[in-house]
């Protein structure tokens, strides 16, 4: 079973609210708007992958990747300023200028992750990309 990836922004060392709106906007081409607005899900080829958001908070992916899903789960975190998280894994920035707002204690462990590929091995313990 798949383990839980948090994205969320962070400002000044601190989680902060935000995001949602701007992560919708950007996965609106499939999205299911049939979903209430807490709940919305993303089916590419046949597959379904669930994003659940918390109003305009951060949002958790939890599905069978692939690349192209990887890949919308990266629009969406530049879109919202997002960083991501998993247990026992660094921290996954989409920007390099996220590094300054994270808390202190993440840091200097946290990668950037350009591409969906480079997003997918950050986060390896959610699953591998296929």
């Amino acid at each position: 079973m798949a383990r839980d990836l948090y994205l969320v922004r962070f400002r000044g060392g601190h989680e902060s609210a935000g995001g949602g709106r701007e992560s919708r906007t950007v996965l609106l081409p499939v999205v299911g708007l049939e979903e209430s607005e807490s709940q919305f899900g993303v089916s590419l080829g046949g597959a379904h992958t669930l994003l659940l958001a918390s109003g305009d908070g951060a949002l958790i992916y939890d599905g069978p990747p692939s690349l192209e899903h990887w890949g919308w789960v990266l629009r969406a975190a530049r879109a919202a300023d997002w960083v991501a998280l998993i247990a026992g894994r660094p921290a996954c920035l989409v920007d390099e200028r996220q590094r300054a707002e994270l808390p202190e204690a993440l840091r200097a462990d946290a990668v950037v992750a350009g591409s969906a590929a480079e997003l997918a091995a950050c986060c390896r313990g959610v699953a591998s990309a296929g």
